[in-house]
C-alpha cells in the first residue's frame, strides 16, 4: 500500500501505487528521491512492484530512485547538484555522478561522507540529456526580432516599390 503524499488539506491527497499502474505520463524523467523509491517487491504473479517500475510503466523513460533512507539534509544537496548538472547539459548519469562527487567535497566531516549519505540514489532507463526549453525573456526577445525584421523587410521593399 505504497503511496505518495501530496498534500493533507484535501479529501483525496495520497496516490497508491496501484493508482499510478495505467497512467500515461508525458516526462523525460521522474525524481523519487524519498525513501526506498527504487526498492520493491515481488507481486503475485511475478511482477515487481516498486515506485521506480511503476513510473517506468506508466511512460517515463527515465528514473532516479532511493534505494534505502538517506537523510533529508544529504538528499537534498545531493538533488541540488543533480539539478544544476542537468541544468548544464549533462547526461542523466553523469548529473548524478557529479552531484554526488559535489556532495562529497561539500561534506564538512569525513563521518558526512560515508555512502550511506548520497550512493542509494541510482538511475534507471534512459540516459540523454534533458532539453529544457528557453525562457520566456529569450522566447519573446527572438520573436520581437523577427518581427522587427519583418517590419524592415516590408518598408524596404514597398519603398522600392514606390520610388
Amino acid at each position: 500500500l505504497s503511496s505518495l503524499l501530496f498534500t493533507d488539506s484535501e479529501s483525496d491527497y495520497e496516490m497508491y501505487i496501484s493508482e499510478l499502474y495505467g497512467l500515461n505520463f508525458d516526462s523525460d524523467l521522474a525524481v523519487l528521491s524519498a525513501c526506498n523509491t527504487g526498492v520493491g517487491g515481488i507481486q503475485d504473479g511475478g511482477g515487481l512492484v516498486s515506485f521506480q517500475n511503476a513510473f517506468t510503466l506508466a511512460g517515463i523513460p527515465a528514473t532516479v530512485a532511493s534505494l534505502w533512507s538517506a537523510p533529508d539534509q544529504a538528499t537534498k544537496e545531493v538533488m541540488l547538484h543533480f539539478y544544476k548538472h542537468l541544468k548544464n547539459g549533462h547526461s542523466k548519469s553523469k548529473s548524478l555522478q557529479l552531484a554526488k562527487l559535489d556532495y562529497l567535497k561539500s561534506s564538512p566531516t569525513t563521518e558526512l561522507q560515508h555512502p550511506f549519505y548520497w550512493a542509494g540514489f541510482v538511475l534507471s532507463g534512459n540516459d540523454q540529456p534533458l532539453a529544457f526549453a528557453s525562457p520566456f525573456w529569450q522566447q519573446a526577445l527572438i520573436a520581437g526580432s523577427a518581427l522587427a525584421l519583418g517590419v524592415l523587410v516590408w518598408v524596404v521593399y514597398r519603398r522600392r516599390r514606390t520610388g
